[in-house]
């Protein structure tokens, strides 16, 4: 893993060629290295690829519900456990353009 974080450097922030977000960073790095790790929690694991196919769905869903612009004006609780389905939730939100809420599942 210390590889993929050594050799996927990014440019310098204000570079022209800088993402601007957390998901153009993440499809960046998704990009070079489908097959890698991206996530592991209690012995389960997804590679970035997988992440990334999740992650699409979980936006895609959300678009479908609410299409235009007003998705941005839209906050999603997310009451998940800790673990691959937070990471996937979380990403997938971020790519639909939303905020996200954390919901605390035990309560």
């Amino acid at each position: 893993m210390s590889e993929i974080l050594a050799s996927s450097r990014l440019p310098e922030a204000g570079a022209p060629d800088m993402p601007e977000t957390l998901v153009g960073v993440f499809g960046e790095v998704s990009a070079r290295y489908q097959e890698a790790a991206a996530v592991a929690v209690a012995g389960a694991s997804l590679t970035f690829g997988e992440l990334d196919r999740l992650s699409d769905t979980v936006a895609a869903q959300l678009t479908d519900r609410f299409p235009g612009p007003a998705l941005r004006d839209v906050t999603v609780g997310l009451c998940v456990g800790r673990g691959l389905g937070m990471a996937v939730g979380i990403l997938g939100i971020l790519k639909a353009g939303a905020a996200w809420l954390p919901l605390e599942p035990l309560l």
